[in-house]
């Protein structure tokens, strides 16, 4: 019988299988990201508005929300 960690370290391992299969493919998973800020502390927030962010693992590209940039991690590695 399987307990609730067998369970979530199976999942989380999937998960990492999904990502590591994406970067052999070369898709950028979007696994780090730089938000808006006032004060500027990286180069990726340059033009950014409130709410924005920036990746920052290779594709530069621009999300709208949190939501979106989730959402566009979750599509990279096929979830």
């Amino acid at each position: 019988m399987y307990n609730d960690a067998d369970i979530e370290q199976w999942e989380m391992d999937q998960v990492g299988r999904a990502v590591a299969a994406a970067h052999r493919a070369g898709r950028c998973t979007h696994g780090s990201a730089v938000g808006y800020s006032v004060k500027r502390y990286y180069p990726e927030q340059e033009g950014l508005r409130p709410g924005q962010s920036r990746c920052r693992s290779g594709c530069k590209a621009v999300f709208d929300s949190d939501e979106a940039w989730h959402a566009a991690m979750n599509e990279a590695i096929g979830y």
